[in-house]
């Protein structure tokens, strides 16, 4: 193994043993407080409020494009079967 002592005629500084070892963690850095983060629950029931502002954005778009399908169906004539036909026929006969 090479090692290298002092670069350019610096020597390294005095470390004692065991620190400055990447993979060995320190109590103080073990002890070391972290960054946490809260949400508040105002701001959580308006993330919700927003997803489901955007699903029914969505299914909105989607339901009208199916309706304008099925008048545009309508228009052509595609659903005049004649079971239906005859079925309402029938049913209406009731009220006259």
């Amino acid at each position: 193994m090479v090692t290298v002592v002092g670069v350019g005629g610096v020597p390294d500084p005095l470390v004692p043993k065991g620190v400055g070892n990447r993979h060995q963690k320190s109590d103080a850095d073990a002890a070391a407080p972290r960054d946490d983060i809260e949400i508040s629950a105002e701001a959580q029931e308006a993330a919700e409020a927003a997803r489901v502002s955007q699903l029914v954005r969505i299914e909105s778009e989607l339901r009208e494009a199916r309706v304008e399908a099925a008048k545009e169906k309508i228009r052509e004539g595609a659903y005049k079967v004649q079971d239906v036909v005859t079925q309402v026929a029938s049913r209406l006969t009731k009220f006259l």
